[in-house]
């Protein structure tokens, strides 16, 4: 299903290899999507989401910031 920017969070790695969390959509950097709910940010994490979008694990810290900036 294809949604509108404004109903995404984006998850940016940034050059220095750091991941940072914005719905801006204006941080330069490669980028993986993600809509606003918890029933979302649940499926990522389970089905390692973010893992193959980046082709690295990711720390457990993103998603626990995801986890507070999309409010669970």
């Amino acid at each position: 299903m294809v949604r509108e920017q404004s109903l995404l969070v984006r998850v940016v790695r940034m050059p220095d290899r750091s991941f940072a969390i914005e719905r801006n959509m204006k941080l330069n950097g490669r980028g993986a999507y993600l809509c606003d709910n918890v029933a979302c940010l649940e499926k990522a994490v389970k089905k390692r989401g973010l893992d193959r979008s980046f082709r690295e694990k990711i720390d457990a810290a993103v998603y626990e910031q995801l986890a507070q900036e999309i409010g669970h």
